[in-house]
C-alpha cells in the first residue's frame, strides 16, 4: 500500500470513528459509536480497495508503456530518423551492398528484434520476422513502407500516452 493511500484510509477510519462516537454521545450510548466505526470503516476500506486497483492498473500500464518505448520503439524510431537524416527519406531500407556502419545497424536491428518483438503491436509483429537475419534482403518496398509507418504510429501513440502519465 502506497503512503497517500495509507494516509487516506487513516483518515477515513477516524472520522468514521468520530462520526460514530459523537452520535453515540447525542443518545447516550456506546452501540451506535461502535457501529458508525465499523460502517465508516467498511466503506472506506471498500472505496480505497477500488481506488487502490485502479492506481495499480494505472501504474502497471505506464510501466508497459515505458517499456515498449525504451525496448522496442525507441530504437526503431530513432533508426528510422538516422535514416531520414542520412538518406532523406523515411524508409528502413540499407543499402544493398555491405558496409561495416549497415552491417552494424543490421546487427542491433537482430538483436532488438530477437529480444524485444513482444513488445510490438500485432501488426508489427507479424512483419518483424522479416526484417530479421537473411530475411532483410528479401524485405518489398510494401514491407518496408508498412513496417515505417507502424513504427511512426506506435511511438507517437506511446509518447503521447506516457506524456499524459508524466502530466497526471
Amino acid at each position: 500500500m502506497n503512503k497517500k493511500l495509507g494516509i487516506s484510509v487513516g483518515i477515513v477510519v477516524i472520522v468514521a470513528i468520530l462520526a460514530g462516537f459523537f452520535l453515540g454521545q447525542m443518545t447516550a450510548r456506546i452501540e451506535p459509536a461502535v457501529k458508525g466505526g465499523i460502517a465508516g470503516a467498511i466503506v472506506s476500506f471498500v472505496f480505497l480497495y477500488f481506488l487502490h486497483d485502479r492506481n495499480f492498473r494505472r501504474e502497471k500500464r505506464r510501466e508497459l508503456v515505458e517499456k515498449k518505448l525504451e525496448k522496442l520503439y525507441s530504437p526503431l524510431h530513432f533508426n528510422i530518423e538516422i535514416i531520414k537524416a542520412s538518406v532523406g527519406e523515411s524508409k528502413l531500407g540499407y543499402k544493398k551492398k555491405t558496409n561495416e556502419e549497415s552491417s552494424r545497424m543490421k546487427t542491433f536491428l537482430d538483436q532488438l528484434i530477437e529480444q524485444n518483438s513482444y513488445l510490438a503491436s500485432k501488426e508489427l509483429q507479424q512483419l518483424l520476422p522479416k526484417m530479421h537475419g537473411v530475411g532483410f534482403s528479401n524485405l518489398t518496398e510494401e514491407d518496408v513502407e508498412k513496417i515505417t509507418e507502424l513504427v511512426e504510429k506506435g511511438y507517437n501513440e506511446l509518447l503521447r500516452e506516457y506524456n499524459k502519465f508524466l502530466n497526471e
